[in-house]
């Protein structure tokens, strides 16, 4: 049986993990987004680490592959020598998501590998993760979890709008696509001014204006000589 899959953003592959084969299967798409032009390329097992992988996922530049399945309880991680050649992939490590999730069927990276996203099995949550080295998963801290048990209690396919405002999940008890709102990307502040060019304006102002040296006091307010000013309650 195959399950979650990816195609590699040029649409000339396409890979697929059997949850019972143990293995991602890589397929040549001769026509680039067309399926019917598939031809199966070759194999790489993954037993070694899941017994049953649900979902494959690939960095950006396919120079790395990550799996989840509802045996191991963890993301594993594989370095591919030859992008997008999973012949050449070697296994490197792997992060437990069992303190959220004992069943994880589903995963999706930010596209810049900053954040993941896990969906699983028994939890019907979907788990947010930090990434402070991107694409590297030893560096992975939970964030927080969003319920999706009232329109999908078997969650598997997870996918977001390339902007993150839309998230997508599927899976085989409701039988549909349930789509949610996310929101625009919030913006963060800096420790620093001098990395505010990285942030909202506004927020960066908020932000140094919290600095001590930037404020002054009801006392010191109050005793400014100036005759247009108003004494503060």
């Amino acid at each position: 049986g195959l399950a979650g899959f990816y195609i590699k953003p040029d649409g000339t592959k396409l890979y697929a993990p059997g949850y019972v084969g143990d293995g991602v299967y890589e397929y040549n798409l001769s026509t680039a987004w067309d399926v019917s032009t598939a031809s199966y390329s070759q194999t790489f097992s993954v037993s070694g680490q899941e017994a049953t992988p649900y979902t494959v996922s690939f960095k950006s530049d396919g120079t790395k592959m990550y799996i989840v399945g509802v045996s191991g309880d963890d993301v594993n991680e594989y370095t591919l020598s030859t992008a997008w050649d999973v012949s050449t992939a070697s296994y490197n490590q792997n992060f437990s998501l069992a303190a959220q999730e004992n069943a994880p069927s589903g995963i999706y990276f930010k596209p810049d590998g900053t954040e993941l996203y896990v969906t699983g099995l028994t939890g019907d949550n979907v788990y947010q993760y930090d990434l402070s080295t991107a694409w590297d998963i030893s560096t992975l801290s939970f964030v927080q979890s969003f319920s999706v048990a009232s329109q999908e209690t078997s969650p598997q396919g997870l996918f977001f709008k390339s902007d993150g405002d839309k998230m997508y999940v599927a899976g085989t008890s409701s039988g549909a696509i349930n789509q949610y709102d996310v929101g625009a990307e919030g913006y963060t502040t800096s420790e620093t001014w001098t990395n505010a060019t990285t942030n909202d304006e506004f927020a960066s102002i908020a932000e140094a204006m919290t600095v001590a040296a930037n404020q002054m006091n009801k006392a010191q307010i109050d005793a400014v000589a100036d005759g247009s000013h108003f004494t503060l309650g």
